[in-house]
């Protein structure tokens, strides 16, 4: 009786029209269900609200717990304690890869649910957004060089660069997207050009991840089964920017503002994501070994994906401060004139 009692006396945070928030919280087009929270505890419990974040918390919150456990169960039937290595190198990049997808749905997941509490936790949570995407998408260049590569090493060009020189471009590209993601989120990079500097930045990362695949498939030497779910999954992600540039809920503002761009946007790349890796599984299964020269080896792959981490959490720490100090000096100047 007293656990009832308990749950009985809990309290759901509420949410109001976009008036009853700090205009930095406001989102554009969409007018209402924007959440009343001041804790954790409160930012937990909104999560079973109808505010306007709950299909973005679900809708990652979900595929983050799936991948979670994909990897555990990886794992668990591939980890052999007995050997010098206990996970093969070959196995290795898909496991990066379905990490990789866990930490950013995770990422993506704790800042749609805390970041509402003040300014301080809506720069640092979206930071951390950031930076968990990022190195998803850095995770997915590992797994491709490993599996997508042509079916002909002398075709197209891709075989130009080794193991190690793909991977290091890969990890300066993902830390330059990671940079600028932040600087223009916090509108920290102020230029006429900054929409098109922005679309050039993506444009060179995420479609250097895909490299092996268009080579593979531009080098025709033979068709795969899992031709059709890479292409699929690029399809998914032309949909999810589509999405996000329509806008679709300035058009019902009232009525989308909780199933609005940003959540169809999640959900076609959570597609985009389950098409990948049915796609790189059936690459594992008919995809002989190229050989140890041409394979990342274990040491190349933690080095870089450590790199990234180190190297950005210093980034998102430095540009967090810098943006809270530029926003104290913007508070201050407004109080100055006010007076």
């Amino acid at each position: 009786m007293m656990r009832w009692r308990w749950v009985s006396n809990v309290r759901l945070p509420s949410h109001g029209p976009s008036s009853s928030v700090h205009p930095y919280f406001v989102m554009p087009h969409i007018v209402k269900g924007y959440r009343h929270v001041t804790s954790y505890t409160d930012s937990v419990l909104s999560c079973f609200t109808l505010s306007n974040e709950v299909a973005n918390i679900w809708s990652h919150g979900i595929g983050a717990m799936f991948f979670l456990f994909r990897v555990v169960q990886l794992l668990r039937h591939n980890w052999d304690w007995n050997a010098a290595q206990p996970i093969s190198a070959q196995l290795l990049p898909y496991i990066v890869q379905e990490f990789g997808c866990a930490v950013g749905m995770l990422g993506s997941t704790a800042a749609h649910i805390f970041h509402s509490q003040s300014e301080w936790h809506h720069q640092a949570l979206f930071i951390v957004d950031f930076f968990a995407v990022t190195f998803f998408a850095l995770c997915t260049a590992v797994s491709h060089y490993a599996y997508v590569r042509p079916l002909n090493p002398d075709a197209g060009p891709l075989p130009t660069l080794s193991a190690n020189e793909y991977l290091f471009v890969a990890l300066l590209l993902h830390l330059v997207v990671f940079a600028v993601q932040c600087l223009n989120r916090f509108k920290l990079y102020v230029s006429p050009y900054r929409s098109r500097v922005m679309v050039l930045i993506y444009s060179a990362a995420y479609g250097f991840d895909f490299l092996p695949f268009v080579s593979r498939y531009w080098s025709r030497g033979q068709d795969l089964p899992s031709d059709g779910y890479h292409l699929t999954q690029l399809a998914w992600v032309v949909a999810s920017a589509l999405v996000l540039a329509l806008t679709p809920e300035k058009f019902a503002p009232q009525r989308l503002y909780f199933l609005h761009g940003h959540f169809f946007m999640h959900i076609s790349l959570f597609m985009s994501i389950l098409q990948q890796s049915v796609a790189v599984e059936m690459d594992i299964e008919q995809w002989p070994l190229f050989g140890e020269h041409n394979q990342p080896s274990v040491s190349a792959i933690l080095a870089v994906l450590g790199t990234y981490v180190v190297v950005g959490i210093g980034a998102g720490m430095l540009i967090e401060r810098y943006a809270m100090d530029i926003e104290q000096m913007k508070a201050d100047s407004q109080k100055q004139k006010e007076i």
